[in-house]
């Protein structure tokens, strides 16, 4: 028994284990996160790294347990404890939270301590410092961690609020009770449709320009797929473009193949043959097991500086990471010459692990996810990336109920799109 006197005093405590999640490929640091809701929700999360792609592409701590609460549906954050002071880029993003103003942070001493105490160089717990850029902080009694406001690590900051000046709107707030109505246009319903029935055939009827091959696609989660990508969209928080967009990942829950050092899509023939043999008589003496398919979305998370934003494949591997996504495949941490102690937080991800990704966006949005998830999904295999379908979904631009101008600050979005749907309907 810990004998805390508060929720908010066992936050520092799970940041250690927090960060063992980590997927740190490339910088090899490891930050771990835990968030206290308004409703008394933990939330626990790490920083993740894509393999081999730019770490413009990496999820922060902050972001993973600010995405995986807005996920969840909380409405309000009250604290975040982390490994190290927040950069830059998490303050910047935090200002979009509807709880900004009275947002706090822990970091520091404690896992500070922790270190020295490993070193055996610790020197016990200081009552005062000055937090990062000499904001004054303050600790509490039953925590060495230092504690500092939003306000304080990053004061005169740009947010929502200074776009709304800018329009004369009412600035929509992340974790604020609100949402997009959206819809699947009737070719995306009908390409859905038609590739479940082929049971992963080539997709007849999709989206013009978008046509992909569907084969690698498992057809029996591509429904589940299509209605998490979209109900992620009409979660998302796109005030500032209007864009809204929810990606939904595919992914195997079963345990991966170690033994062969082969990445699944460049086996050959003969190696297949082999491993299914040797499956096959592993089976004959225990019970099967086959892996689960599973699917886990999020929803794009604008900044109004732009840089901090969250992509919606981001926001889905949040999710899936939240929901138990195995380690990322060790092979290649071998090659990198890692420990293999480091291998579940270190490793870069195995391409099997992933089976495909739909993106839900509007048609002929300003702002397009579609090349970016692409790219990004290419990441997770050196042969073939997982494949991505991308549908479409129209709707008011504004949150169900609020009046215009009260969801987003540029004007016109609402427009184009219904220019783009009267366009679809002639092509039709």
């Amino acid at each position: 028994t810990l004998h805390l006197p508060s929720v908010a005093a066992l936050l520092p405590k799970l940041v250690s284990s927090a960060s063992r999640s980590a997927r740190v490929p490339t910088s090899r640091y490891r930050v771990g996160a835990a968030a206290l809701g308004s409703s008394g929700r933990v939330f626990i999360g790490a920083n993740l790294e894509l393999p081999r792609a730019p770490l413009a592409q990496s999820v922060h701590a902050e972001q993973f347990v600010v995405a995986l609460a807005s996920q969840q549906r909380e409405r309000g954050l009250k604290r975040i404890a982390v490994s190290a002071p927040p950069c830059g880029h998490c303050r910047q993003f935090c200002c979009e939270l509807n709880c900004a103003d009275e947002l706090e942070f822990v970091f520091g001493e404690e896992q500070e301590e922790e270190e020295e105490e490993e070193d055996g160089e610790g020197e016990g717990p200081r009552e005062r410092r000055e937090g990062a850029n000499g904001a004054p902080t303050s600790t509490s009694p039953t925590s060495s961690s230092a504690v500092a406001t939003l306000r304080a690590l990053l004061p005169r900051h740009f947010g929502p609020h200074d776009l709304a000046k800018a329009s004369g709107t009412k600035p929509k707030l992340l974790l604020d009770d609100s949402g997009v109505s959206l819809e699947l246009t009737p070719r995306s319903l009908a390409a859905v449709a038609a590739a479940a029935a082929a049971a992963g055939e080539e997709q007849q009827g999709t989206e013009e320009g978008e046509q992909e091959q569907t084969s690698a696609f498992p057809a029996s989660a591509l429904a589940a797929a299509a209605e998490a990508a979209l109900c992620a969209a009409r979660g998302s928080h796109t005030p500032h473009t209007r864009c809204p967009a929810g990606l939904a990942l595919v992914w195997r829950s079963g345990e991966e193949d170690e033994g062969g050092g082969e990445e699944e899509g460049s086996k050959t023939t003969a190696t297949a043959a082999a491993a299914t043999a040797t499956e096959k008589k592993e089976t004959d003496n225990k019970p099967s097991s086959p892996p689960l398919l599973r699917v886990s979305a999020g929803g794009a998370i604008e900044s109004a500086a732009y840089n901090p934003s969250l992509p919606p494949l981001q926001a889905a591997l949040v999710a899936a990471v939240a929901d138990g996504m195995p380690p990322y495949n060790s092979n290649e941490n071998r090659r990198r010459g890692l420990p293999s102690s480091r291998a579940s937080s270190s490793s870069v991800a195995c391409p099997s692990v992933v089976l495909g990704a739909v993106l839900v966006e509007r048609p002929r949005a300003r702002v397009s996810h579609a090349a970016a998830t692409r790219a990004a999904l290419a990441a997770f295999s050196r042969d073939s990336p997982p494949p991505l379908i991308v549908l479409h979904a129209r709707g008011a631009a504004r949150a169900p109920g609020a009046a215009e101008g009260e969801s987003g600050y540029e004007s016109g979005s609402e427009e184009e799109e219904e220019e783009g749907e009267e366009e679809e309907e002639e092509e039709q």
